[in-house]
């Protein structure tokens, strides 16, 4: 099976958006739909301090990883750059107060994370069904960690849902240390891993 792995570019946002939507379905960033997500990771494409890649199989993307340096940086950025695009994407979820409240604690969740961990975050990574438990996840992470690592990052973070049990296996096969739980949003947790490149 022949897979390449490329940088992203901006046309390639709505298929990663797509791909999350169907993948990472059980977290509160797909409820927010296709339209956010698609805005969400053009933005994330097109920072400097943030690393997105995609598996592609015969010119199909068939998944993603996402990291950043730092996600204070990038909602800072986000906020001042992008807000009234986000706000706009967001206006009907805006509606409903309980997603308000989600939205706030995703924003204020970097602040309230322990401080001793490490700054640099792997955001989101996701492969389609068909093509799960091949090593694609595990080489699309690796190869994350080391753009990362070429800018001076040598820890990184990830934050995964306690029901994301392919993420979790994926991580403890890669030597991915589990430091903690967290809670992201009232109510759900997640773990807190730490892989060192």
């Amino acid at each position: 099976m022949e897979i390449s792995i490329r940088k992203a570019q901006t046309a390639d946002a709505r298929r990663i958006a797509q791909i999350h939507l169907t993948e990472i379905n059980q977290g509160f960033l797909s409820s927010l739909g296709l339209n956010f997500l698609e805005v969400l990771y053009s933005f994330l494409i097109e920072d400097s301090n943030s690393f997105t890649l995609i598996a592609q199989k015969q010119g199909e993307t068939i998944g993603f990883v996402c990291g950043t340096t730092s996600l204070n940086r990038v909602y800072l950025k986000l906020v001042y750059k992008k807000l009234p695009l986000f706000l706009i994407t967001l206006a009907p979820k805006l509606l409903q107060p309980k997603n308000i409240r989600k939205i706030l604690e995703t924003l204020l969740y970097p602040k309230k994370i322990p401080q001793n961990l490490p700054l640099a975050e792997i955001l989101s990574i996701a492969v389609t069904h068909k093509y799960q438990r091949m090593g694609i996840g595990t080489e699309l992470f690796n190869l994350c960690v080391g753009s990362l690592k070429k800018v001076g990052i040598v820890e990184v973070k990830i934050i995964v849902g306690e029901n994301l049990i392919n993420s979790q296996k994926m991580l403890s096969s890669i030597k991915a240390q589990k430091v903690g739980t967290f809670n992201v949003h009232h109510g759900a947790k997640s773990f807190i891993y730490i892989s060192r490149a």
